[in-house]
């Protein structure tokens, strides 16, 4: 089971900081998580405290390689004070870049609304019958691309996005 370590420090009376480290998974699982296919360490950071009127409560996420340490992912939860923003990295140390989730999410969203276009472009009621599952199953992918995007899942809504895109395409010439 992963050992937390802890890091506290004092400015005065009132305790400033308070953040620990630790390896997930947590509960005794053993076992890495994969990032695209690479086994990886989950590593978390967070720091919680303030003082009366500013708080502070951090979260830095990292996925690190098992073989090359080198780091495939990162997540960055920030609230100090009145500021909150979140920040979500791919990282590809093969190809020496990374992507920012909102590059992503655009162009996931960008898939995803060509696919809606494509799709309220067909008459449903002309349809046969495995062209309608086909519509279905499209609309489908979509609304599953959405909600993968709401859980930060976004390998998963790319691929459900590119499923549905590729499926209103094919029924595009059918009309």
């Amino acid at each position: 089971m992963p050992v937390p370590s802890f890091h506290k420090e004092r400015a005065g009376r009132p305790q400033v900081q308070a953040g620990h480290v630790i390896q997930i998974p947590e509960l005794g699982e053993r076992r890495a998580q994969e990032v695209r296919g690479r086994e990886s360490w989950h590593t978390r950071f967070t720091v919680k405290g303030g003082i009366p009127f500013y708080k502070v409560n951090n979260r830095l996420e990292s996925w690190i390689d098992t073989r090359t340490f080198e780091s495939l992912r990162f997540v960055q939860d920030l609230e100090e004070g009145s500021r909150d923003r979140e920040r979500y990295y791919e990282i590809y140390p093969e190809r020496a870049t990374y992507s920012e989730q909102g590059e992503v999410e655009r162009a996931i969203r960008a898939t995803m609304t060509r696919a809606s276009a494509d799709l309220n472009r067909i008459d449903y009621r002309a349809l046969d019958k495995g062209a309608r599952t086909q519509y279905d199953t499209a609309k489908r992918f979509i609304q599953q691309a959405e909600d993968a995007i709401r859980m930060k899942n976004l390998p998963f809504a790319k691929n459900l996005a590119d499923k549905a895109a590729v499926l209103a395409a094919q029924l595009g010439p059918r009309q």
